[in-house]
């Protein structure tokens, strides 16, 4: 069984006792799929419900968002759709290329390697759990490499999130899970 039929099996034994449970595991069986296959465009029933929780006002809007727009290309922004061909190029955040984070492996078991090519100033790199928790906070200078280890963390989605620790505007985000 390899890591993506693992990840898989977790989201089918999850029970949801509410909404924003369903909202996760719905999220994240999509994500899974086209993680699967970057083909992957989703049934209209699955970019419905994408919709829907990118428009509330939870944790998981923004990731909804993403999924939404790698599926489609159209972009959420309030209540309506914006088409791929009118998200101008102020709209969409550009950074230097040198500035990227490499994560690996995804899924993770234990210990996740990160490294991070920041041109110049001070930048901080947080790790946060599902429910929105952070659970690491690193400032650095330039080029960084770490290694974390989250053996001691649940099983699920976790985001780590490098921000200009002056300006705090968002530099990259990504996304990992954490199996057994």
């Amino acid at each position: 069984m390899d890591d993506l039929d693992k990840a898989e099996n977790y989201l089918n034994s999850l029970a949801t006792e509410n909404q924003r449970e369903l909202d996760f595991i719905t999220l994240q069986r999509v994500n899974l799929k086209w993680y699967i296959d970057n083909e992957y465009l989703g049934t209209a029933k699955e970019l419905g419900d994408l919709e829907n929780i990118a428009l509330k006002v939870q944790e998981y809007s923004g990731l909804a968002r993403t999924v939404y727009f790698r599926l489609t290309g159209e972009r959420i922004s309030n209540d309506r759709l914006i088409p791929r061909e009118r998200v101008s190029e102020e709209e969409s955040p550009q950074y230097a290329e040198s500035e990227d984070l490499t994560l690996y492996p995804n899924p993770v078991t234990s210990m996740v390697n990160m490294e991070f090519d920041g041109s110049g100033g001070t930048y901080e790199l947080r790790i946060y759990d599902v429910i929105g928790q952070e659970i690491v906070m690193e400032q650095f200078s330039g080029r960084f490499e770490k290694a974390f280890d989250l053996s001691n963390h649940n099983e699920g989605l976790y985001l780590v999130k490098i921000t200009d620790a002056d300006s705090k505007e968002e530099i990259v985000m990504r996304k990992f899970i954490k199996i057994k």
